[in-house]
């Protein structure tokens, strides 16, 4: 019974102190409802701090067989047949410390099969801001907002078990 009192507050000891030595760039992890809320996105770290996200969480994860759905409208045509639920939507963000962003990432859309140019960010009231535009026509771009799925305080302790 000790044992297992001593191991939780270590946990949550860890959990914090991880959470402070992030700084900023700490804020992005998690899981993030978009906006039709049918879906959640799994936002992480890699090993050379390059951020990602990965849909862990579907409305309407089956097709009309009643089969996972796939990447059908994908452009190329080798990559159709991969799963939904697992993918990456958004890849290669870096932290930018002096504009508070991540950018210099992409943004898959499977439902047109486009990728676009993106930058993220995390509003006053904690809402994740993701845009995306194409190529250089940034004039063009749309911006989504994204809200919390888990309490940032179990975030961590989450993310890390998934990394892991």
């Amino acid at each position: 019974m000790l044992k297992r009192y001593v191991w939780s507050v270590l946990l949550m000891l860890l959990c914090t102190l991880s959470v402070f030595a992030r700084k900023d760039n700490g804020k992005i992890y998690g899981y993030w409802i978009n906006e039709k809320r049918d879906l959640v996105i799994f936002v992480y770290e890699d090993e050379e701090h390059v951020f990602h996200g990965k849909i862990v969480w579907m409305a309407d994860s089956l097709d009309e067989y009643g089969t996972l759905r796939r990447d059908v409208m994908n452009n190329d045509a080798r990559l159709r047949s991969r799963k939904l639920m697992g993918m990456n939507v958004l890849s290669g963000y870096r932290y930018d410390r002096d504009d508070n962003e991540w950018d210099g990432g992409r943004i898959y859309n499977f439902e047109n099969g486009n990728t676009y140019r993106g930058r993220m960010w995390i509003n006053k009231e904690g809402e994740l801001r993701v845009r995306g535009h194409w190529w250089i026509l940034w004039f063009l771009s749309r911006t989504k907002t994204w809200t919390r799925a888990i309490p940032p305080d179990l975030m961590d302790a989450i993310a890390r078990k998934n990394k892991g």
